[in-house]
């Protein structure tokens, strides 16, 4: 999309509605992604089915993004060296899915409420995952292939679910699930 073309649209919605501008997409260096969701006294527009993709190529990338309300979603991408993702949602049947290809990638999430979904995958060498989950109905799932790789996944509620698979050296996997019905699975090759 071209910048024109989101600066058309940013006017259009106005600048309350900026954060909820729903696509973005950096194809250059040193880019960064910020997206959230409006306060609830921002506008009348529903805060409930707000929809994120990012997309973030080439070097230094970071990818931002900030929920509020139920059935939100973010989809990223990113490829490249020294990328970083942190997400953060509250609410009801919230997910995450990101894929990152390249050197130094950072993963981070937390969400807090109901039914939520992580999926995250990452190639290249010193990658790093960080999934938190508040509530019941959890489930994360991690796939790291590299050199370095770390994960950990928390857990907190019932009916949870993480599965880890790493390849690769020198990879750890860390899992705590406070709660009822959970369920854990680490797969690591050499």
């Amino acid at each position: 999309m071209k910048i024109a073309t989101v600066q058309k649209k940013i006017k259009k919605v106005g600048p309350k509605l900026l954060s909820a501008f729903l696509f973005l997409c950096l194809s250059a260096l040193n880019n960064t992604a910020v997206q959230a969701s409006p306060d609830i006294d921002a506008s009348p527009i529903d805060i409930d089915s707000f929809h994120f993709d990012i997309e973030n190529y080439t070097v230094n990338n970071v990818a931002i993004a900030h929920q509020t309300g139920s059935d939100n979603s973010v989809n990223a991408y990113q490829s490249g060296v020294e990328n970083e993702l942190l997400i953060k949602q509250i609410g009801l049947a919230n997910a995450f899915s990101t894929e990152q290809i390249g050197t130094q990638n950072t993963i981070m999430g937390e969400q807090i409420g109901e039914l939520n979904i992580v999926y995250i995958l990452q190639n290249g060498t010193l990658n790093k995952a960080s999934v938190q989950q508040n509530g019941y109905s959890n489930s994360a799932d991690i796939s790291q292939h590299g050199y370095q790789n770390q994960a950990l996944v928390i857990q907190n509620g019932n009916y949870n679910a993480a599965l880890v698979e790493q390849s690769g050296s020198n990879l750890t996997s860390t899992i705590t699930q406070h709660g009822n019905h959970q369920q854990v699975s680490v797969r690591q090759l050499q």
